[in-house]
Formats: structure tokens, C-alpha cells, sequence
């Protein structure tokens, strides 16, 4: 990890989705709304009669953990934290009239080392530092007041906003095995003396998971309001890797793309329920004529699935193109839906759409092109018809 800045640590598709939700008419008349509830709420009088204000005296460690952490909160209110009766791992934080106020469950003050508790402390000051609270992401859906669009908009809002603040928190406790090792015991309830959780096999969870829902091919994910445990570890991973940038930002939206509703239908690099269809097809007509251009090259990675290696796929020779087949027909057996009418003529765009790269197609990748299409189930003529439209 390449910075101490929260500011830098955010996700970059995170501050787009927030600028979107704060510019729309609609969602600003309801966030209003919000907001007036907002200011009646009496959150700071029912903490401090049923929660422990955190000192020095009462609680010394978390206390000095909030100490520790507040200069990320520059201005503003007044931080006041809080812990409360729960036996789970759970943290929040909202604003009072005057305060910023974050609570942390008595379970999490239990359960975690005092560095993996400024790991969660830090995910929620991220909340705060990034502007979230500004969405009252939860009253705008339980209004029922939204139509369908902007219902998606907020909750992939929300689930990137998760993982701007898991970069918070990864910035403030400053390890990626504390804050894997906070991420799990939270996931899973266990409290065992001693644990340390691989970052690096933790994470490769999300590569069972991914299986498992593209083979199913859902897409009600788009409905969550975080993102799967296993795919904030995978890009908490990255980040401590590659550090703030587009190449960390680039490979989060790729993974969140998997939770979000169904793509626009040229979209077809950010599907991933056809990634792995698109990359082993469009690679398998683009070696028809035995020639891997500099043009088809970046295309199809753009197009590859995450755990693929695009130059070990390319470099097999006259044999690739039969094993990129091999793998299409993988993909397709492992499929335990149909695909649906949009997503065929999606896919069959998008293997168009590559092998017209460096111009128009040869007779070579017009056959190959139809083999998919039989894989398919579509009709050669079917398939021809795109190719002229």
C-alpha cells in the first residue's frame, strides 16, 4: 500500500456513483426529507442512556484507538464514540445535531485486538470523511418512492461506498492481515485466541463464490446493500498491492460489476456472468487466421476474467485456438441456467465486435464464428444476419 491519505484511498468509482446520487432531482427531494427526520432524531440522547460513552477512565484502549484515528477527521463536528450492548462484531456511525457519533458493538470490543478494532473504527470515519452520511442510502430504498433505476443506482452506490471505507479502515490500522483477520472473525463469529487469517487465501473464497453465481447466472444481487464478504477482501487485496490508481479502481469495478443489474446491452467487457464466454470465444476467432493483432490483444484483455492469464492463453500456438474452444464449451456446459435471448445476442455482438478489431472478418473467423453460434444453439443464418447488420 502506497499511502497514509484516506482522501487518496478512495475509490474513485465510489466518488463517481456519490456525485451521481447527490445530482439527481429526484433522489435530492427525498434525501431532504431525510434529512429534516435527520435532525429530529434523538440517536446522541438514546446512546448516552443506553450505550457507554467512550474516556480514558471507562474504557483506556479504545479510547486511545478513537484518539489515535480522529486526526483523519479534520474539522467539522466533534467526534464522540460509544460502545454498545451486542454480542456480534457491528459498528456504525451517523451525525447528531452537533456530534459525529460512532458506535462499536461490545462484541466487536471483545472479539478484536485493539488493530483490529482501528480497522473498524477507521471503515466507519471513512463513511464519514468521504461524505456518505450525505446519503440516507436506507430511507431512499425503504421509501418506496424510487423507481427501478435509481434504486440500482443506490445500492451499487452503497456497496462501493463499503469498499471506500474498507480502504479507510486498511489505511488506519495500516496491515492487511489485521484488517483480513477483523473482516473474518466478523464473517464468522469466531473468537479464537490467536488467529491470523491469510490475506491472499481468504480472499481466493471469492473465486468459489464467482463459480458458483455465474453458473447460476442470477442477477438479483443488484438488491444487496454490501458487497460479498469474500469480494471486499479480494479488493482490499488488490489495493494493498497496486496501491491508489486506475489499475486497483479498474480491477474493483470488474468485481463489483458481478453484483451490479444487468449491463447496458454493449457493455459487454463489464458482464462478467459472460466474461469468461466472451474471452475463450473472442479468443478462439481471433486466432482463425493464425495472427494475434496488437488491437485484438488489448481487447480481449479487457475482456478476460480475473484469474486468467491472457499471455499464457495467446502464447500456445496453433493449438490455442482448440483449446479456447474447449473452454467456451466448459463455460457453456457449466451454465446451470439458460442464457437468456438479450444475453446470446450480447454475446454473439461482442465476438463480432473483437474480431472486427483490425477490420473486416475473413472467411476463417466468419466459419469459427458460426461454430459458436451452433455451440449456442443459434442458426448459422442467425448469426450471419448480425455479422451484416
Amino acid at each position: 500500500m502506497k499511502t497514509t491519505s484516506l482522501q487518496e484511498a478512495r475509490f474513485s468509482g465510489e466518488r463517481s456513483l456519490h456525485e451521481q446520487v447527490l445530482a439527481d432531482e429526484a433522489l435530492k427531494r427525498e434525501l431532504h426529507r431525510a434529512e429534516i427526520l435527520r435532525q429530529r432524531s434523538m440517536t446522541r440522547a438514546r446512546l448516552l442512556s443506553e450505550a457507554v460513552r467512550v474516556n480514558v477512565r471507562l474504557l483506556p484502549n479504545v479510547a486511545q484507538s478513537f484518539l489515535r484515528l480522529s486526526r483523519h477527521v479534520e474539522g467539522g463536528k466533534e467526534l464522540e464514540a460509544y460502545v454498545f450492548a451486542e454480542s456480534e462484531i457491528n459498528a456504525f456511525v451517523t451525525e447528531g445535531l452537533n456530534h459525529l457519533l460512532v458506535g462499536v458493538s461490545s462484541g466487536a470490543v471483545s472479539a478484536l485486538s485493539s488493530e483490529e478494532l482501528e480497522f473498524v473504527i477507521g471503515h466507519e470515519l471513512g463513511h464519514a470523511v468521504y461524505g456518505h452520511l450525505d446519503v440516507a442510502a436506507n430511507h431512499l430504498i425503504e421509501s418506496g418512492n424510487l423507481d427501478l433505476e435509481r434504486a440500482q443506482l443506490v445500492r451499487s452506490f452503497q456497496r462501493a461506498a463499503e469498499v471506500s471505507a474498507d480502504r479507510a479502515g486498511l489505511v488506519c490500522c495500516g496491515s492487511l492481515e489485521v484488517a483480513a483477520t477483523a473482516m473474518f472473525k466478523t464473517l464468522s463469529g469466531l473468537n479464537v485466541p490467536g488467529l491470523k487469517v491469510d490475506p491472499v487465501e481468504f480472499a481466493q473464497q471469492w473465486d468459489h463464490l464467482v463459480d458458483e453465481v455465474v453458473a447460476f447466472g442470477r442477477r438479483d444481487q443488484w438488491q444487496l446493500s454490501h458487497p460479498f464478504p469474500p469480494l471486499r477482501m479480494r479488493a482490499l487485496l488488490s489495493f494493498w498491492r497496486l496501491g491508489p490508481g486506475p489499475a486497483a479502481d479498474d480491477e474493483v469495478r470488474r468485481l463489483l460489476a458481478l453484483m451490479d443489474a444487468q449491463p447496458a446491452p454493449k457493455a459487454d467487457a463489464d458482464d462478467p456472468f459472460l466474461a469468461r464466454f466472451l474471452f475463450w470465444g473472442s479468443l478462439y476467432v481471433t486466432l482463425a487466421n493464425g495472427v494475434m493483432t496488437p488491437e485484438k490483444r488489448a481487447r480481449l484483455t479487457a475482456l478476460a476474467p480475473a484469474s486468467t492469464d491472457v499471455a499464457e492463453a495467446v502464447r500456445g500456438g496453433a493449438g490455442a485456438g482448440d483449446v479456447a474452444l474447449q473452454r467456451f464449451q466448459e463455460a457453456r456446459r457449466s451454465r446451470r441456467t439458460k442464457l437468456s435471448a438479450a444475453e446470446l445476442h450480447r454475446l454473439i455482438g461482442g465476438l463480432i465486435g473483437v474480431a472486427r478489431q483490425s477490420g473486416p472478418l475473413s472467411e476463417a473467423e466468419v466459419l469459427r464464428l458460426r461454430r459458436l453460434g451452433g455451440e449456442l444453439g443459434i442458426a448459422a443464418a442467425a448469426v450471419d444476419m448480425m455479422i451484416a447488420s
